[in-house]
């Protein structure tokens, strides 16, 4: 056994950090819609965004001015209002101010990591997504590697609570004593990066079955006991 990866993957768009026009609002909420439309055979894309404050909504430009050809099958994605592309531009260029709603899929570790010129960035538009397969080989049965395409701003404490089934209390004594490590070496409560990775003392022997598939957000669904 290779250990196992932890897909993250967002289940909301993050705000993108702009006033509204009408009352000042200081960011936008994503509509998951795109607007396209079509002049002299050349296309120009938005992402509709809408105020929370007063629902006055706006747009943001994706693409201008380009050709069915260069669209390629992006375009029956936009029409579509296909959830990837979405996610894709709202993430562009947009860090999230605060924790968003997120997944984690398991998936089993790979014996045979991909190069690292093979990886893709599926939050770069127009690009592919990446692959099921891990990009980076574990170190044994106990090692979890995160894949996270988009950054939720998750916190390893919170992850490693709900993805085990333990308490907060329960992780951070075990990562004072050692029995829990991070990788690159960092604190408990840092935010989880794509590429991380950590040591869990007897991992393979947490029934993950039992604890179910997880979506929280970081502190607001489903809160992990206390003890």
């Amino acid at each position: 056994m290779h250990g196992l990866v932890w897909r993250i993957l967002p289940a909301a768009a993050p705000e993108f950090p702009a006033r509204c026009s009408h009352c000042t609002h200081p960011s936008l909420a994503c509509t998951g819609r795109f607007r396209v439309n079509s002049s002299a055979a050349l296309y120009d894309i938005w992402l509709i965004y809408r105020c929370a404050a007063c629902g006055r909504r706006w747009k943001r430009s994706i693409e201008r001015r380009v050709s069915r050809d260069r669209l390629g099958s992006r375009l029956d994605g936009y029409r579509a209002d296909d959830p990837h592309l979405v996610l894709r531009h709202a993430f562009a260029g947009v860090t999230p101010k605060s924790p968003l709603p997120y997944r984690v899929l398991h998936v089993p570790g790979s014996a045979n990591p991909r190069p690292e010129a093979e990886r893709k960035a599926p939050d770069t538009p127009g690009q592919a997504e990446a692959g099921p397969s891990a990009t980076l080989e574990l170190a044994g049965p106990d090692w979890v590697q995160v894949e996270q395409p988009f950054h939720c701003g998750v916190r390893w404490d919170r992850l490693l609570a709900r993805e085990l089934g333990w308490s907060r209390a329960r992780i951070d004594e075990l990562w004072r004593s050692g029995r829990i490590e991070l990788a690159p070496e960092r604190k408990l409560r840092a935010r989880v990066r794509d590429g991380d990775r950590a040591r869990i003392a007897d991992l393979a022997a947490v029934d993950l079955a039992a604890v179910g598939p997880w979506m929280g957000d970081a502190g607001q669904v489903g809160e992990t006991p206390k003890g």
